[in-house]
């Protein structure tokens, strides 16, 4: 390893210690702005109890039991204030150092505000003077304690369904094999379990037995990870749609599929190896609109052009799905085909969605050409995925593809991408002319895209 792979392990090393620190320390004053403010308001006894001091310093959750509703709305809302205050002193303090301090104290405020200011958590009783953050999930490190973490799951879905318990739904991975069957060589699949609550039922009971059932039938077929688990959960209140099976979370647009998937750490070559890809997503908010090209659509159009760009009828009308639709899109570190595919949807200057998309096929004749150029040009680079480095390197590594994959498609230029699309307007074929890389030699324009 030289000398700067060293020095970038050792920086980036620092950058996520520091983040660690800084998040416990932001976690730590919101809830002391809990402790404290309830303190002021003449209920000491309750609020400066041992418990609170644990739980503030390492369960990031303070109760403050037999508060007023006045004084309990001025406690709960002291903690986002001062999350925000904190979010606000940081950014006016800018600079170039410490930077993972301002996202740690950015990303304390955000949760703050869900919990809070939103009362995401928060429910009738005597939870209501608990203070917390929304969607459950756990990172299992040893898989010896699996038994275990189901319980704790359970009891995570039967608090979060004072938020909502129509329905609810956890996802957890299991590795994938390869063509050959190489347990895990494909990277992990998805296992989702969703449930619909009855008038009569447990919607906690109901989950956790869904993901035991599911948990032991993909053990059948995949078998087990052997390292660090993951499980993710979301339980819900439909508050604009039907309590349904397709509308309950995690949500998936597209369904897993195999791509090669690129990657380098620092010290070794880029190395190609097939992987399984899919998104799910859990969250708490809204889609109402999204932006491309500096306009906003409405959902129903976005949903339309995911149905066109993903070649995936929706999963659902809900606007969970949406998102999870964007995410397919939008997320192609590593994935020539998806990163093909992004620049020939964000790339040129649409003023519409309503516009001729290529078939997948199109897309990845497209990925194929720039791999082959992709390697006959990494022999020649040294940078290091994930490293800030001089912009120069940047700039030589992206020319040589530029050219050599513009050399591939000399003769047929844009017109491979948009053979699939023999009905696309004038309009869009000299918006994608305008968008393509200037020629070899050619300076890039001041404001030219990267």
């Amino acid at each position: 390893m030289v000398p700067n792979d060293d020095a970038a392990m050792h920086a980036w090393a620092l950058i996520a210690i520091e983040f660690v620190i800084a998040r416990w320390c932001a976690s730590v004053l919101h809830e002391g702005a809990h402790i404290l403010s309830a303190a002021v308001l003449g209920f000491p006894r309750e609020a400066l109890t041992l418990s609170n001091l644990r739980s503030a310093l390492f369960s990031r959750e303070v109760a403050v039991k037999g508060l007023p509703s006045r004084a309990a709305a001025v406690v709960r809302h002291s903690g986002w204030l001062a999350s925000f205050a904190l979010a606000v002193v940081a950014g006016v303090m800018g600079g170039e150092h410490g930077a993972a301090w301002r996202l740690a104290v950015y990303v304390t405020s955000l949760e703050a505000a869900s919990s809070d200011l939103l009362g995401i958590g928060a429910g009738p009783g005597e939870e209501a003077w608990r203070f917390r953050c929304g969607n459950f999930g756990i990172l299992l490190l040893d898989p010896e304690y699996r038994a275990q973490a189901l319980s704790i799951l359970r009891t995570m879905v039967r608090v979060t369904m004072m938020r909502g318990a129509q329905s609810g739904g956890v996802v957890h991975y299991a590795p994938l094999a390869d063509k050959k069957g190489a347990k895990g060589a494909a990277g992990v699949v998805g296992i989702r379990s969703r449930v619909v609550n009855g008038k009569r039922t447990d919607l906690s009971q109901l989950v956790s037995e869904k993901l035991g059932r599911d948990a032991k039938v993909a053990a059948r077929k995949h078998g087990s990870l052997e390292g660090p688990l993951f499980y993710a959960g979301h339980t819900r209140f439909a508050t604009s749609s039907k309590a349904t099976m397709d509308g309950t979370h995690p949500h998936q647009w597209t369904p897993p599929a195999i791509f090669p998937i690129w990657s380098k750490v620092p010290g070794q070559q880029w190395q190609c190896a097939p992987r399984s890809v899919e998104v799910f997503i859990c969250h708490n908010g809204d889609l109402d609109s999204f932006e491309v090209g500096g306009r906003d659509f409405a959902l129903d159009a976005v949903m339309d052009w995911i149905e066109r760009a993903t070649h995936v009828p929706r999963p659902s009308s809900v606007d969970s799905a949406g998102v999870a639709g964007l995410i397919d899109l939008l997320r192609t570190k590593g994935s020539w085909f998806h990163s093909m595919r992004f620049g020939y949807l964000f790339g040129p200057k649409r003023t519409t969605l309503s516009y001729s998309i290529p078939e997948e096929s199109s897309f990845q004749a497209l990925a194929e050409a720039a791999e082959d150029v992709f390697r006959r040009a990494i022999p020649q680079d040294s940078t290091i995925v994930g490293v800030p480095l001089s912009g120069g390197r940047h700039d030589n590594l992206r020319a040589t593809l530029v050219e050599g994959l513009c050399d591939k498609l000399s003769t047929c230029h844009c017109n491979a991408l948009l053979a699939a699309a023999p009905d696309a307007s004038p309009i869009e074929l000299n918006e994608l002319e305008a968008n393509l890389p200037p020629e070899r030699g050619a300076p890039r324009p001041p404001n030219a895209p990267p």
